[in-house]
């Protein structure tokens, strides 16, 4: 009996891990459309620097600034689509800023406190 009792088990595990399996490979794409959604774009904020300085991102996808240094910075549109933003002035480590970029086309960003040395370009596609 003892015999019989754990195959049932082995067989009562591997259905769990089959279908724990199948809820992993399943959910994350899960999104209705036929595909996974693409993942925010991040940029560093690094001191006196944005990593990389220049990049593209999907219209309406959400961009992720990501302060990695000691320095305060903010993001400044000067110029692009849409109307003029300006983000807080802070030297917080972390995501600090995030944005959906709603047009289409390129957008010329700078740290107003460091505008010499910390510029992006943007192009949203």
């Amino acid at each position: 009996m003892a015999r019989g009792s754990s195959r049932f088990a082995a067989a009562g595990i591997l259905i769990v891990v089959v279908g724990l399996l199948g809820v992993v490979l399943v959910a994350p794409g899960a999104t209705g459309s036929g595909g996974a959604q693409a993942a925010a774009k991040t940029i560093i904020v690094g001191d006196n620097f944005f990593a990389p300085s220049s990049t593209k991102s999907k219209k309406r996808k959400k961009v992720k600034f990501n302060w990695t240094g000691s320095n305060p910075h903010n993001i400044t549109l000067k110029k692009g689509p849409g109307k003029k933003f300006k983000s807080k002035t802070t030297s917080s480590m972390g995501v600090n800023y995030k944005r959906k970029f709603k047009k289409r086309g390129t957008y010329k960003l700078f740290c107003s406190v460091h505008s010499d040395e910390m510029n992006l370009t943007l192009k949203v596609i």
